[in-house]
């Protein structure tokens, strides 16, 4: 039996600033410049205290059964945790973009560089650690006018992800016995890719409308907690990266027609969606390894709507 307070008082702050420039190539061509930094920093105190566990049901109900007399004499010193977080962001972006009368064409690539700084008190240890990555993001944007009522819109996007420091820090956190977790020192980043393509058609004439738009993407050795179940009812987790190119996508589509009668005093509006989900994850079981779990989530909209 486990009589335990957590008080987990945290300071934040952070800081942005961000320029860009342009600069006009021959033939219709432009040269983007875009520099951008953000500092983020996070300061947790987290106090356990392990209470006596006599006479605590009795107060159950009570507004201050939760606070013994004098309950910051049981405070834990291995229990309690002290960290302190720093984050640098730096994101350089350079694009190169055409326009023309019917097109519309842009390339561009983003270096992320990040430096993150990380000082851990736990159960007695003392833990520094500081890290340096790199993160990029690929970024296409196609558009062509068939004619001035007309046009195809081609968009995709990926962005890789590092995981949290708190995630790869090497220590079992049991202050709650019913949600012990550890970090994982060798898990990846992550990697998410994104594709739409829209058309839209437009007749003046009878001020009529067609639009269609699809999406799909998926993300690349998402993090998920893996976690078993406890005797006492809790449970035990730890994040691990998943396996496979589609073990975690979705996609989505829509498509919204509008027609107005010739007399211009009535008009009609269908608006049809669907969407389709596939996520992989972990179903955790008793003092078992957690077993592979997807779960498939499928949704369709049709609404029809008339005005006068």
């Amino acid at each position: 039996t486990y009589n335990r307070l957590n008080d987990s008082p945290s300071k934040n702050r952070s800081i942005r600033t961000q320029i860009s420039y342009t600069e006009p190539l021959a033939g219709q061509n432009y040269l983007q410049f875009s520099y951008q930094f953000s500092y983020n920093y996070s300061h947790s105190d987290r106090s356990t205290y392990d209470l006596p566990t006599d006479g605590v049901y009795e107060k159950w109900g009570m507004p201050d059964w939760v606070y013994e007399d004098n309950y910051r004499d049981y405070r834990s010193d291995s229990l309690s945790q002290l960290s302190y977080y720093e984050n640098f962001d730096q994101t350089i972006q350079v694009q190169l973009r055409k326009v023309t009368e019917k097109l519309n064409l842009t390339f561009g690539l983003s270096a992320l560089p990040q430096h993150s700084k990380m000082n851990s008190n736990y159960m007695g240890l003392d833990t520094m650690l500081s890290r340096t990555v790199f993160n990029w993001t690929p970024t296409v944007q196609f558009r062509y006018r068939v004619s001035r009522q007309e046009q195809v819109n081609i968009r995709y996007n990926g962005r890789s992800s590092q995981p949290s420091m708190q995630q790869l820090l090497p220590i079992r956190d049991d202050s709650n016995p019913l949600r012990i977790s550890s970090g994982n020192p060798g898990l990846k980043p992550t990697f998410n890719n994104q594709l739409s393509v829209g058309y839209q058609k437009y007749n003046p004439v009878t001020m009529g409308s067609f639009n269609i738009n699809t999406s799909i993407s998926n993300t690349m050795r998402q993090i998920q907690n893996k976690s078993i179940l406890l005797e006492n009812g809790g449970n035990e987790s730890m994040p691990v990266n998943m396996d496979g190119f589609w073990a975690n996508w979705n996609a989505s589509a829509s498509l919204t027609y509008n027609y107005t009668f010739p007399d211009d005093r009535y008009s009609i509006t269908s608006s049809t969606s669907g969407n389709f989900s596939h996520q992989e994850g972990w179903a955790a079981e008793l003092n078992n390894d957690a077993q592979l779990r997807t779960t498939k989530t499928t949704g369709a909209n049709e609404n029809l709507s008339a005005e006068y």
